[in-house]
């Protein structure tokens, strides 16, 4: 019987989980400058205080799906890979361009495209709901960029 690489499998393997731990460790890197102003947009504005909730309870959701994710089967999408890319590309240009939000937007859709790029579509499937819910921990712009009629 052939061995199919679930989700379970995939956080045993060495290689594997060192590839993903790898991955992770260089996406933490590379938005370390966004996070200092996000988490002080967090604490000192309080139309956004809720976005220091935001990522626990994504965690909780994917929490809630463990035992889907276990029986989950690992692949890989190139899809991902253009997502990671793309996210990456406008998060260099935002961010060069001090433009706070999508910098920070970026987080969330560079790791939908890790997520899919490593993981692929059946656990991007079931993780979907919590990664794109972390969009709410991004601050909206303060000024409105339209002019006002009245």
């Amino acid at each position: 019987m052939p061995r199919t690489d679930t989700f379970e499998n995939t956080l045993t393997t060495n290689a594997t989980l060192a590839k993903l731990g790898v991955l992770l460790a260089l996406w933490i890197i590379a938005f370390y400058p966004v996070y200092p102003s996000l988490i002080s947009t967090w604490l000192n504005h309080s139309d956004n205080s809720q976005g220091i909730l935001v990522p626990f309870i994504s965690l909780y959701f994917i929490w809630q799906k463990r035992e889907q994710l276990a029986s989950a089967e690992v692949s890989s999408s190139g899809w991902g890979l253009a997502i990671l890319i793309l996210s990456l590309l406008c998060y260099i240009v935002s961010y060069a361009g001090a433009i706070a939000v999508i910098s920070r937007a970026m987080i969330v859709f560079s790791l939908v495209g890790l997520v899919l790029f490593t993981l692929g579509s059946e656990i991007f499937s079931l993780l979907a709901f919590p990664l794109l819910f972390l969009i709410f921990m991004v601050q909206l712009p303060l000024q409105n960029p339209l002019p006002r009629i009245f």
